[in-house]
């Protein structure tokens, strides 16, 4: 590019120096005469119709870029001698490089963006990276390859090196600028380009500025004729959630008449996501794992093919997302049961990362390890997990009577008995005269004191006032102790106490009990480097439990278990299995490990946004909390009555509530007691009445 400029102080200085008339006079025609030549030099390199191109280009950047974006500008590979760390390239090959040259000057005159360059094959230096934020707005400038002859091959090159250099936001907006179709008509070419950055990269927020025009040559002075018979650039975009579909619009047109304008004044950037979405079915990939996702059905479809249909608590929540969107869908076949859990997460996300799936769903937790490669929206479920222990039992009766006084208290009470036994028989044996002989044998003594000891009366009371003495002193004593004894008996007949739960992982490591864990997810509960408490103790000891219901079933049944496992399948299990239990499986008090579950999508998906605001709706409203819940019900009370054969309280014998009805053995054998003393009663009568006057006729015969 050759422009010249020959400033005033030049032309005087050179003035002054030629005092004499006839040469100032020569001197002024010549520098008039160059200036004319330079300046009728810059003209030609610039048609009407490239300025009229840097206009609509510059009316668009202040119309519809914000000035706290970075504008990133790319252009065609060439041939480069060195990469300057400015906005100047250097070795441009012809009037299509002249031409970006003069917007970067344009845009960089302004100095109300940030600017930076990318250009295939040109390295960036450092601290052109730092100054990026991430947020990008985009001007493609790209033409015709010479060798294939369309502009797709240019495009993508562009784009894969602001992909290669992280500078790529599909997000953001972009203008492309065509300057020449080559064979292709100016909406073909736009279509093509739309297509590829849609299909190929998410772009979706795109604006196609190319010429109307037959001959797309710049280097005339004349403007060439257009296909539509006027001198317009068009100005196209598509909308592929529309109706429209993937068809290419002219949004609008410039018109390069004199100064040139834009023909409508609307936004060239509308919202291109609607309400109600025009779109092919959304293909769905999902983990067979119930509760939260399970397999209900599989038919065969008009095309013969093997659907799948799904139930659960999300698979709820992601139809209202549809509903809403106008979206139908299409699940394709779940990874195998057979495959560890990990495995299948991994699985559904690669499945997506690849463009196999738009979406994943079935109880994923947020991995940062997959964030650089898949999407995903606001978490609509926080769960974790954690260690369950056996709940706390009642303890023994026997045990906790046995446990009412201390051993000490126990002996001391056997030696104080023993003690007033031979004290009473001592003290009736010096007053043997006075005493009762029931106080004088050691034997019926001992009775005495025992009949005292349980609150029975005794037969006789003492005589002499020594053995009475003795003997009121431990009718007191057995008064004290029999009633601290009966307050804590009624006590624990009533409610015997629990025993200690375990409250803390250390607690589990030192209470003895086997505990498991799915050995497989190791690295996922103790990452490398974690130095958590426990990981050693627990690799070493713990044992490897994959079955989530036959673990939790041994915590619950035999109580001499610990497992760590999700909130989610402990509660399913406890609804499924045993839904009349009152909270038979415990937990230690804080969680193990938090995960938020959420839906994953594609990398860059546009639909992202459309999907959070619907699940943010959903967690206002409370919908997600309720569709957990209304599943929660599903599962307890669509369970038959013990059909599993663990829904029934423990029931052994040492184990029960203290109730009148307990009193009825008492009764009976009250009753019995009653019944055999009329027994005897009767046959004692009966003996008097019949055998006993027998034997008195007997012994009369015989006397007489």
């Amino acid at each position: 590019m050759y422009i010249s400029f020959i400033g005033e102080g030049t032309m005087k200085f050179l003035v002054q120096k030629h005092q004499d008339k006839a040469i100032k006079e020569v001197v002024m025609i010549i520098l008039t005469f160059f200036n004319i030549v330079c300046s009728t030099r810059a003209n030609h390199v610039f048609t009407s119709a490239q300025r009229h191109i840097l206009n609509c280009v510059s009316t668009i950047i202040h119309q519809h870029f914000t000035t706290d974006h970075t504008i990133l500008l790319s252009v065609p590979s060439a041939e480069v001698v060195v990469a300057q760390p400015s906005i100047e390239i250097s070795s441009f090959e012809a009037d299509n490089e002249d031409l970006v040259e003069l917007s970067l000057r344009s845009i960089n005159e302004k100095c109300l963006w940030s600017l930076q360059i990318s250009r295939p094959g040109v390295k960036m230096f450092e601290n052109d990276l730092q100054v990026s934020d991430g947020r990008h707005n985009y001007i493609i400038y790209t033409w015709t390859d010479e060798e294939i002859g369309d502009v797709l091959t240019n495009v993508i090159s562009e784009v894969e090196e602001m992909k290669t250099k992280a500078l790529l936001n599909p997000h953001e907006r972009f203008l492309v600028v065509i300057l020449g179709t080559g064979n292709q008509s100016p909406s073909q070419a736009a279509l093509s380009v739309l297509k590829e950055l849609w299909s190929n990269y998410m772009i979706l927020d795109v604006l196609i500025l190319v010429c109307d025009i037959t001959c797309q040559k710049f280097d005339s002075y004349e403007f060439p004729v257009t296909s539509t018979g006027g001198n317009k650039l068009l100005l196209y975009t598509w909308f592929p959630y529309h109706q429209s579909g993937e068809e290419v619009i002219l949004l609008n047109t410039w018109d390069m008449k004199k100064h040139g304008n834009l023909f409508r004044d609307l936004d060239l950037f509308p919202n291109k996501i609607p309400n109600k979405i025009n779109s092919r079915p959304l293909r769905v990939t999902t983990l067979d794992l119930e509760p939260f996702v399970e397999l209900e059905e599989t038919y065969t479809n008009e095309n013969n093919e093997k659907m799948y249909k799904f139930k659960g608590p999300e698979i709820e929540l992601l139809y209202v997302i549809m509903e809403h969107l106008n979206i139908s869908l299409y699940y394709l076949p779940p990874p195998s049961n057979d495959m560890k859990y990990t495995d299948q997460l991994i699985v559904s996300i690669e499945r997506v990362a690849l463009g196999e799936a738009d979406i994943a769903i079935g109880s994923l937790p947020l991995l940062l390890e997959a964030v650089s490669y898949v999407d995903f929206t606001t978490s609509y479920f926080i769960t974790g997990d954690r260690w369950y222990v056996p709940c706390p039992r009642p303890l023994p009766r026997l045990k906790r009577i046995a446990g009412i006084f201390h051993e000490t208290t126990w002996s001391m009470m056997v030696i104080v008995y023993l003690l007033v036994v031979i004290v009473t028989w001592g003290s009736a044996k010096l007053v043997s005269r006075k005493e009762s002989y029931r106080y004088r044998s050691i034997s019926r003594c001992f009775l005495n004191i025992c009949s005292v000891f349980l609150g029975v009366p005794v037969p006789v009371l003492p005589r002499s006032s020594l053995t009475r003495s003795c003997f009121f002193s431990f009718v007191c004593y057995s008064l004290a102790m029999s009633t601290v004894f009966q307050t804590f008996l009624t006590s624990i007949l009533v409610d015997p106490g629990l025993s200690d739960q375990i409250r803390s992982f250390d607690e589990i490591l030192h209470s003895g009990i086997e505990f498991g864990y799915v050995k497989d997810s190791h690295l996922y509960y103790f990452p490398s480097g974690s130095e958590l408490y426990g990981d050693e103790e627990v690799e070493k000891h713990g044992q490897n439990c994959s079955d989530y219901k036959e673990c939790l079933s041994r915590v619950i049944i035999k109580g001499d278990y610990a497992t760590l496992r999700s909130e989610i399948y402990a509660d399913y299990f406890v609804a499924k299995t045993m839904p009349k239990r009152v909270k038979p499986l415990c937990s230690l008090d804080s969680r193990f490990k938090n995960y938020l579950v959420n839906i994953y999508v594609q990398k860059d998906n546009p639909l992202l946004n459309s999907f959070n605001k619907i699940i943010s709706q959903a967690l206002e409203s409370g919908f997600a909390d309720k569709a957990i819940s209304d599943f929660n019900v599903v599962w307890r009370y669509g369970t038959p009555n013990n059909a599993t054969g663990f829904d029934i309280e423990d029931t052994e014998d040492m184990y029960f509530v203290f109730a009148i009805e307990h009193l009825t053995p008492a009764f009976y054998i009250l009753i019995f007691g009653y019944a055999s003393s009329f027994v005897i009663f009767v046959g004692e009568l009966v003996y008097w009445l019949g055998v006993g006057k027998l034997q008195n006729i007997i012994l009369y015969h015989r006397k007489g």
